[in-house]
């Protein structure tokens, strides 16, 4: 009894105290439901912008690697599509990279043709280098724009511009390979040999190679015309007696070279004529006359051994008996 009185008596206090905590909290209601709501909508509204962001990302960085794959007179304009579409984002900033690098590279090649497209080509690399440094986030795409924005600097002859660049990647004191080839990098430029390659370069002028003859038959890229009425069926020889090679004549005492013989030097003597069988009638007529011949003395052979096979039976018969042959 007494534990189930203990029992009812906590009972009562624990509901008095809901009861009384339910009457201290109402006025209250409303603010704690305003708060509870506003939670729930900032949950879902964080969830569906992560959301997309995930798919912005995902998207660009398809954009972004089906531009380098593309096909090579495509790179640079999808790159520029993918750059203005994908502003700020980490794929967009890769583009704009691989578009200086693209640069770079063509004016590095021009450097030994004309030097005016080379000097427009090392510009827009390093507009696009610059551009990205500041917005980056990324260490590895921070060093790499850096190392290429000082590969275009020393590629225009700014060496003092270059090696500030280059202190800079080295001074990040980061892990990456771009430290170890910016200090190579310094350590070539502090070489004199060098400073004066660079020097004696600026002042070349190159020449461009010389354009295509336009005189040349065909077009680059397509094949030449052939015609292939002039030959003989397959199987077939030709014995027009055409020159169908139209190879000139060496000495024009001789004659064309591949012209037969005519009817008119045969009378003279000199070789047969082309078109006229040689006599092999008697060749022809000799074969039949051996065969007969072979044939008239097969007989004769045939009698000379059966009386030879006869004179040994004979003198079988007539040897003594007893004795050995």
């Amino acid at each position: 009894m007494k534990a189930e009185r203990r029992h009812e008596l906590q009972h009562n206090e624990l509901a008095d105290w809901v009861a009384g905590a339910v009457e201290r909290i109402k006025p209250y209601s409303r603010a704690i439901v305003g708060v509870v709501v506003a939670a729930a909508v900032l949950l879902t509204t964080y969830i569906v912008l992560s959301g997309r962001a995930e798919r912005k990302q995902s998207t660009a960085w398809t954009d972004y690697y089906l531009a380098i794959q593309g096909p090579p007179e495509r790179v640079e304009s999808d790159l520029e599509a993918v750059i203005r579409e994908h502003e700020g984002v980490a794929a967009g900033q890769w583009a704009q990279v691989a578009l200086a690098d693209l640069k770079l590279g063509e004016g590095i090649a021009a450097l030994f043709i004309d030097k005016a497209a080379a000097k427009k080509n090392l510009e827009s690399a390093v507009e696009h280098y610059e551009a990205v440094i500041p917005e980056a986030e990324d260490p590895l795409l921070i060093a790499r724009a850096r190392f290429g924005l000082a590969r275009a600097l020393e590629s225009q002859g700014q060496l003092d511009k270059a090696r500030e660049v280059y202190e800079q990647i080295v001074e990040a004191s980061g892990t990456n390979a771009y430290v170890s080839l910016a200090e190579s990098r310094l350590k070539d430029l502090k070489r004199d040999s060098t400073q004066d390659f660079y020097a004696w370069f600026e002042k070349q002028e190159p020449v461009a190679p010389p354009a295509a003859s336009s005189s040349l038959p065909g077009t680059p890229g397509e094949k030449l015309p052939f015609d292939a009425s002039f030959l003989d069926s397959p199987g077939s020889v030709n014995l027009s007696g055409q020159n169908i090679l139209n190879i000139p004549e060496l000495d024009k005492g001789a004659g064309p070279l591949l012209t037969p013989p005519t009817e008119k030097d045969a009378d003279k003597g000199a070789v047969e004529p082309a078109n006229k069988t040689p006599e092999t009638e008697p060749a022809k007529d000799a074969a039949p006359e051996a065969e007969k011949e072979d044939a008239a003395k097969e007989p004769e052979s045939n009698e000379k051994a059966e009386e030879g096979d006869s004179q040994r039976d004979s003198a079988a018969e007539d040897q003594p008996r007893g004795k050995a042959p």
